[in-house]
Order: structure tokens, then sequence, then C-alpha cells
């Protein structure tokens, strides 16, 4: 019997192993994991230890209510919601301290939801998702050679005031900000793309819209389940995508999930065409940069396209039936 494999994306709006030690640089080293193809890093709350997923696509630190208590404000009418439309109430949590690793995230509050679905799913306890506020103010290098993040510290025009040595940019894309949403310009087929980077998402995503109009440029290899944050799912074609240009000039094959984006896009600023998730950030080495605006590649598109594919694979993460 064939079984989909089931993905998460995470990407989220607000409606109404052994922690390393820092160098004297002051950049600090954070081991990660993957489980499925989602990234998690060892944190603490207020001093409360645990799994926290790391998800760029999300507006702030959400907390497991499971673990934290949170003060319900119903005047505010506080909700969350998920790329499927999903909604659920959260609370506030006022936080002193946030830390993953040695590194201490200027964070004043969290919001703490139902995460029962997530650990359920990932068959670990999860303390919380740590989200673009606690990140907007740093470098993070997602490092897949060696498996670690680094997270970098910035002077106000977001210039590292420290360097990584073994990271060279070769590459680089202007990353353009709706709200909390980081996304770059592509183009596919003479027309325009948005594409939400989304580091919470264990897929690449594309509008199925833009497939039905251009069915030469998707090779269909299967399916899979795209679960949000509530237990709610929706079924999902995947394939790859032929001829889309992340960088000009430079045609590329890009493996995704297709999708309806108008829940996502109803609560956004900008119209997204797609995501790019956690498979885009396996190249080797790939830094976000939200205050200067960039997202840097410590190799050519080209070469960290085809090592994302081969972690792809070999890790049997695109690839839907089995």
């Amino acid at each position: 019997m064939k079984h989909a494999r089931t993905s998460f994306s995470f990407l989220m709006m607000i409606c109404l192993p052994v922690l390393m030690a820092a160098n004297e640089t002051g950049i600090s080293v954070v081991p990660f994991q993957l489980i499925g193809n989602s990234i998690f890093v060892k944190g603490s709350v207020n001093g409360n230890s645990g799994n926290f997923l790391l998800d760029t696509g999300s507006p702030n630190l959400l907390l497991n209510k499971k673990y934290f208590k949170g003060v319900r404000q119903h005047s505010a009418g506080l909700n969350i919601l998920d790329i499927h439309g999903q909604s659920q109430p959260a609370a506030y949590y006022v936080v002193k301290e946030l830390r993953i690793a040695d590194h201490k995230v200027k964070e004043n509050h969290g919001l703490v939801v139902d995460l029962s679905a997530l650990e359920k799913a990932k068959g670990i306890a999860i303390a919380g998702i740590i989200g673009y506020s606690s990140l907007r103010n740093v470098e993070v290098v997602f490092d897949f050679d060696n498996w670690v993040l680094w997270i970098v510290p910035l002077d106000r025009k977001g210039n590292r005031i420290a360097r990584i040595e073994s990271f060279k940019m070769v590459e680089s894309f202007k990353l353009k900000m709706s709200g909390h949403i980081s996304y770059i310009t592509a183009r596919f087929r003479g027309k325009k793309l948005r594409l939400g980077i989304d580091s919470g998402s264990e897929v690449n995503m594309l509008n199925r819209r833009l497939v039905k109009r251009n069915r030469n440029n998707f090779e269909v290899t299967g399916h899979l389940i795209v679960r949000g944050l509530a237990d709610e799912y929706l079924a999902c074609g995947t394939g790859t995508v032929k001829d889309i240009q992340l960088q000009p000039g430079h045609s590329a094959r890009l493996d995704v999930a297709l999708a309806d984006m108008y829940h996502l896009n109803e609560c956004l600023g900008v119209n997204l065409h797609g995501l790019l998730g956690a498979p885009f950030l396996m190249q080797g080495k790939v830094a976000i940069n939200f205050r200067k605006k960039r997202l840097y590649l410590g190799q050519t598109l080209e070469a960290g396209l085809a090592r994302q594919s081969a972690i792809a694979a070999e890790r049997n993460l695109v690839s839907t039936d089995r």
C-alpha cells in the first residue's frame, strides 16, 4: 500500500545535541537537527529549555501551551492563522530571557498556542517556534556542510560585527519585505514571481494556477500531504518546475509542491506566488540578513541547487510515494 508523505508549512500570520559556545568574535554556533525537513534547535525561554522549530515565516515567538501558561487577552481577540486559513486563539506571555545556545535574543513577549499536532507528528517534545521577531536583528547562516547555524551580530546598518572565515559570499539576492515576510523576485515564462523565504516549510511551494497555464514546464512526480499548525491537511501534487529564473539569465529546475496560496495571501500585504522552504536552504551555506535585506549563497546557485536536490533525494524528502 502506498502512503503519501506528509510535510509541514508553518508560515503564519497574526490576525487582529549539545550547544557550542560562542567564539571570541561573538558569533554563536548552534547545532541543529532535521526531523523530516523541519529545522530544530535547542533553546530556552525564562530558563525553561527545550526543542524549538526555526521558522522565518512565523512573525513571532510561539510557545507551546503544554509547557507555558500565557494570559488570554479576550478584548484583543488575538489569534494566529496558518497557511490553510485555520485559526486558533493565542495567549500573551512575558519573555524575560530567550536564548538560542549562548546567544541572548532581545524578545519581550511570545504567544502561547496549541502545538500538540506538531508534537505528535514529529515525535518529540516541542517547546515552541522561533520566528522572524527573534531573528530580525542578526544574520543567520544555515550551514548544511556542518549541520550548524551561525548567528552573527550586526551593527545598525546590518553589517557583520564579526566575520565567518569559512563563509565566502558567492551570490546574493535582494530581499523585499512585507511585514514579517521576506521574499525574492524570480521569473517564470515571462511572468514576475514573488517567492517567500520560509525555513518552516518542509517543501518548496508554488501556486498551482501557474502550472495549469504552463503544463509543459512541469514534470509530475507524485503527491504529498501538507499540514499547517493545527491538525488540518491538504493534498498537493508534487513535481519539478523547469525554466524558472531565480537569478537573471539563469534557468533552474526546482522541486515543488503545488498549493493554493489564497489563504496565505489573504492576510499578507503582498501576493506571493510560492515559498522557498527548508529544501532551498540545503545548498551548503545560505545566509539571511533581514536588517540589510539580503540573502547570500556560499556557492553558485547552480551548484547549490544540485547539492540540494542530491540531499533531498538521499533523504527521500521530496519524493512522495513509496
